[in-house]
């Protein structure tokens, strides 16, 4: 019987430190950052569009807060469709968007804005 159970500590105790060896490696790939966006195309679009959204035109918001990692859902509501002269554009959004990108303090609005990341803030966006 006692045998038994210095197997099953050692199992354990192997199992505990197989587990702590690997554990900073995980955790390190996790808090990688993603790659800065930085097309200026995409940053004009969202300044002009940015000053006639509802926080800056009806709650008069002193600051914008902006999440800083970007991200897309799979529910989509435009989908690319045959030949049309948006389709391609959209399916190059979708393969572009399948990893999130780190927003970079581009946007040319007079509105202040900050970033928050997902990670640090209390609720997800």
């Amino acid at each position: 019987m006692r045998s038994v159970y210095l197997l099953l500590l050692k199992t354990f105790l192997l199992s505990l430190i197989v587990a702590i060896v690997t554990l900073p490696a995980n955790s390190a790939a996790q808090t990688e950052q993603p790659e800065p966006y930085q097309v200026a195309e995409a940053y004009e679009i969202y300044s002009a569009i940015l000053p006639t959204t509802w926080p800056v035109t009806e709650a008069h918001a002193k600051t914008l807060l902006i999440r800083a990692e970007t991200g897309s859902g799979p529910d989509m509501c435009l989908k690319p469709e045959g030949e049309s002269v948006v389709g391609p554009a959209i399916a190059d959004f979708i393969e572009v968007n399948k990893k999130p990108w780190l927003l970079q303090k581009a946007f040319q609005i007079n509105q202040p804005y900050e970033f928050i990341f997902a990670k640090r803030a209390r609720w997800n966006l």
